[in-house]
């Protein structure tokens, strides 16, 4: 019992989505509509951001691009085993912070922050109005940062290395289908991904806090990357259209990175929630479009983290995918506005934005 109702229609958004500049380093998330495809299929896309976030000291000068481009590749395939059962595997850049401050009050200070994710889930409808999924996610992460002596204290400058490691997670939750107007209501959960690093901190102020012992101190540092909570919806509203609806809220209140000799190098003040609004229309069998408004609120209050200078934005997204048989070639297209802040030094970040492009093919089997 495949709901084939969602054909090339409900693809145009999912197939074409992607997100960027999230609350905190949060990039790429999972997708639930790839999930709920009618077909046996993969798909391949790759994406590229582009960011005009800076911001200026009004004695220090300007900070300088602090966001470096961004290249990724993501995938997804999808395999029905029985009328009811299908499995789904989908890879996914989920964190991600590639920042750098060449000058300015911050001058040096740097992060890169990095979470690749594998997500496998299996699926059985029960009946028609009702479906329910679960698996694991297989996530390596890898951290860096690099903190000027203004960041310190005054005490010296300090490097940051955590190197890599793998941490696991699952995925679980329920679907309400009305087939006949092509709804689709999701309630799922990912959980928290516990991350254990072999940490290294060198610098001038290890110098000093040591008196002069030493340079480099090694340590162990464990890292909780936070749980989430989805609402995915979609409807039919008029022949041959779609809207979507998604709310996405992460639980950043308590993520913490702790380090032996610098402390506590990362802390949020509250949760996020994003939410996004979409329309598509399938103009002709073969081609459909779709328009996408999103809303993410920042996981923090009052001062800028520096080294990820964004505490909310809103953008808008086009997406199109033509078929040609069996396969299709997508794009999108994404522009955002950051939300204006200021850091503790009194680096103001306004008028930042940033854009980002996606192409990618699909081959149904």
């Amino acid at each position: 019992m495949k709901l084939k109702y969602q054909s090339l229609l409900a693809a145009i958004l999912s197939a074409t989505s992607f997100y960027s500049h999230g609350a905190a380093y949060e990039f790429g998330r999972y997708s639930y509509s790839n999930l709920y495809s009618p077909d046996d299929k993969v798909a391949v896309l790759y994406s590229y951001f582009n960011y005009d976030i800076q911001g200026s000291h009004p004695t220090f000068g300007d900070t300088g691009d602090i966001f470096n481009d961004t290249h990724y590749v993501q995938g997804a395939a999808n395999y029905f085993f029985t009328d009811k059962f299908s499995g789904n595997a989908q890879y996914y850049l989920s964190n991600n912070i590639d920042t750098q401050h060449t000058g300015g009050f911050w001058q040096g200070s740097s992060a890169d922050v990095k979470t690749r994710t594998v997500a496998l889930t299996g699926k059985y409808q029960f009946a028609p109005s009702f479906s329910a999924f679960a698996g694991p996610t297989i996530n390596q992460t890898e951290i860096k940062a690099k903190f000027n002596t203004n960041m310190n204290g005054g005490f010296g400058g300090l490097d940051l290395d955590l190197g890599e490691d793998i941490g696991f997670g699952y995925t679980v939750g329920a679907s309400y289908h009305i087939p006949k107007i092509a709804l689709r209501a999701t309630v799922a959960y990912q959980s928290a991904v516990e991350h254990s690093f072999d940490t290294t901190e060198s610098g001038a102020l290890i110098v000093n806090k040591t008196g002069g012992k030493a340079s480099s101190v090694s340590s162990h540092s464990e890292i909780e990357l936070p749980e989430t909570i989805d609402f995915d919806f979609q409807t039919g509203v008029a022949e041959n259209t779609l809207m979507t609806f998604s709310a996405h809220w992460r639980r950043w209140s308590e993520h913490v990175i702790k380090t032996q000799v610098r402390g506590e190098v990362v802390t949020f003040d509250r949760d996020s929630v994003t939410y996004a609004l979409g329309l598509a229309r399938q103009f002709t069998p073969a081609f459909g479009g779709g328009i996408e408004l999103n809303y993410a609120e920042g996981a923090g209050e009052g001062n800028l983290n520096p080294l990820a200078p964004g505490n909310g934005a809103k953008g808008v997204q086009l997406g199109g995918k033509y078929a040609f048989g069996n396969t299709s070639l997508f794009g999108a297209a994404q522009y955002k506005i950051v939300k204006d802040g200021k850091d503790v030094s009194g680096t103001v970040y306004e008028d930042n934005s940033l854009y980002g492009l996606t192409v990618g093919v699909e081959h149904k089997f």
